[in-house]
């Protein structure tokens, strides 16, 4: 087959193009297409954790993300009653391991125009918007899309005619109702929750004390999500109840009626969003289907209680374009794409289940169980014990060292300050790749023969950080983190997951060789 790019892309939402830009970075040619002509304007996600703060800086997303971000300040996440109670309270999340605030509010819009200017820009990137893909071909070395273009609002023109695109795989971004994902036959399973609600987006006009400032409201009569929603913005999520449906309840009118409760009234403040959507648990059981693969939404659904939609979603693409980055390169066989349903489906089928069973929790609307939560709750608070926010999973297997502790966390990235540059790891040593980082030494220098073949081939990077180190370890983060491992090196992946570890950086050449084994890569190379 002769191939047009070498990754088609279906889907322009924050996942497909974080992974069409991490394909392109390292010369890949990408084919983005997108149903809609422009970027969604409305807001839909408002957590942004701090592992994609950092996959989006290898993307190449700069500062100008900081405007549409804000921080809690503060403000702990709280569960309260009606009445003002609070039943559980969270502390506002500080520094995360990423070396980012552990999650912060942003405005997805502004997220996403940002990336769709970088996508646009990129040499490496063609931009189809406004193509509605219609069916797909695959074959033992490809894949064409069969496309039709769009009115502009997201249907068929029907006297134009459509397209096609070969490439050498593609990835399917195209949200909850993916084509590509029926297309490739994909089977789901469903968990046991399913509820509505109505989410309303407001930007304030006049000064506000907001009580709860973020959290739930834990009311029976119908629960409630307050939260910030951006610089400048506020958001609510209604609980629907019997007998209303999503059609009479995403009107304007219901949206101030709802809110009114909170004295907030077209006086005050303007309504930017009013949607009622359902919400629902489920993933595909199986995310590759030769050439084909899903990520985000197309793969998987979560209820918003963790904010962890779209952070998955970005996960998958850093997961999935680290690998096509090695198979499309020639530096690994095509049997390492096997890895990407096998690491990513349980991480994110924790997540989801978790948010699951804060579903069942929030979504009480019987008085006499609600009361018994409640009463449960204010044990909890009286005791002391900590009600947790957020579900970080490891990854439990796949490219992963054997009976490694730090094997499938993620890694923690601080400040250092190299030639006289001071900056966050990435920022002074960015490379995207295997990145061996030694506390005695420089792990490169451990290499044998085999390994540091091992190690050109998967252009690998090595550093010595530490107090005195060429290095130098600014905040002393690595030593906190190695060495309260008690490890002296660690291999990280290129989606920032420890691969293993090692007491010294003596331990760097079993720990190359063992990827080299757990890629594929070892047999090519001593063949």
């Amino acid at each position: 087959m002769k191939h047009d790019v070498d990754v088609g892309v279906v889907g322009a939402g924050p996942a497909g193009m974080t992974a069409a830009l991490l394909l392109a970075r390292t010369g890949n040619s990408v084919a983005l297409l997108e149903k809609w002509p422009q970027p969604y304007p409305q807001p839909r996600a408002i957590g942004l954790d701090h592992e994609v703060r950092r996959v989006f800086h290898l993307a190449g997303v700069d500062h100008r993300i900081e405007r549409g971000i804000e921080t809690t300040d503060g403000h702990p996440a709280e569960y309260a009653t009606p009445d003002g109670e609070v039943l559980a309270s969270m502390p506002s999340p500080g520094l995360g391991s990423s070396g980012f605030p552990e999650m912060v509010i942003f405005h997805q819009p502004d997220a996403e125009a940002l990336l769709d200017q970088l996508t646009i820009a990129h040499p490496s990137i063609t931009v189809l918007r406004n193509v509605i893909v219609s069916d797909l071909e695959q074959s033992d070395d490809g894949v064409v899309l069969h496309y039709q273009h769009g009115d502009g609002n997201g249907n068929l023109q029907a006297d134009r005619a459509g397209g096609a695109l070969a490439a050498k795989y593609v990835v399917g971004a195209d949200g909850a109702n993916s084509v590509v994902a029926s297309l490739m036959g994909a089977e789901f399973t469903t968990l046991d929750f399913e509820s509505e609600w109505l989410v309303v987006d407001i930007l304030p006009t006049s000064p506000w004390e907001w009580r709860p400032f973020f959290g739930q409201v834990l009311d029976p009569s119908r629960p409630t999500t307050v939260a910030p929603a951006g610089p400048g913005r506020r958001r609510f999520e209604f609980m629907l109840l019997p007998g209303e449906t999503r059609e009479s309840m995403s009107s304007p009118e219901a949206a101030w009626s709802l809110m009114a409760k909170w004295d907030v009234t077209p006086d005050n403040a303007v309504l930017e969003r009013s949607v009622a959507y359902g919400l629902l648990g489920r993933w595909a059981n199986d995310w590759r289907n030769g050439r084909v693969f899903i990520v985000g939404d197309a793969a998987h659904l979560t209820p918003p209680f963790l904010g962890q939609g779209l952070n998955s979603a970005v996960r998958d693409a850093a997961n999935l374009a680290g690998h096509l980055n090695l198979v499309l390169d020639g530096r690994a066989p095509e049997t390492v794409l096997d890895r990407y349903t096998e690491e990513r489906l349980p991480h994110v089928r924790t997540q989801i289940e978790t948010a699951v069973q804060l579903g069942h929790v929030i979504c009480i609307t019987d008085p006499e169980a609600a009361r018994q939560r409640d009463d449960g709750l204010r044990q909890l608070r009286d005791s002391g014990a900590a009600v947790p926010l957020e579900a970080r999973p490891p990854l439990l297997s796949g490219v992963l060292a054997a009976d490694d502790p730090l094997a499938g966390t993620l890694s923690f990235q601080g400040r250092v300050e190299l030639d006289g540059r001071t900056g966050l790891f990435d920022e002074v040593l960015a490379s995207g790749e295997y990145t061996l980082i030694g506390l005695d030494g420089d792990p490169a220098s451990a290499l044998g023969a085999e390994a540091r073949e091992v190690w050109t081939r998967l252009r690998g990077e090595s550093a010595h950080v530490g107090d005195q180190a060429s290095v130098r370890d600014v905040d002393g983060t690595y030593r906190q983190w190695l060495g309260g491992a008690a490890v002296g090196v660690v291999l990280v992946r290129p989606d920032f997951y420890v691969f293993g570890s090692g007491q010294s950086v003596a331990d760097a050449d079993r720990l190359v060789l063992e990827l080299g084994e757990k890629l594929g890569v070892l047999s090519n190379v001593t063949s």
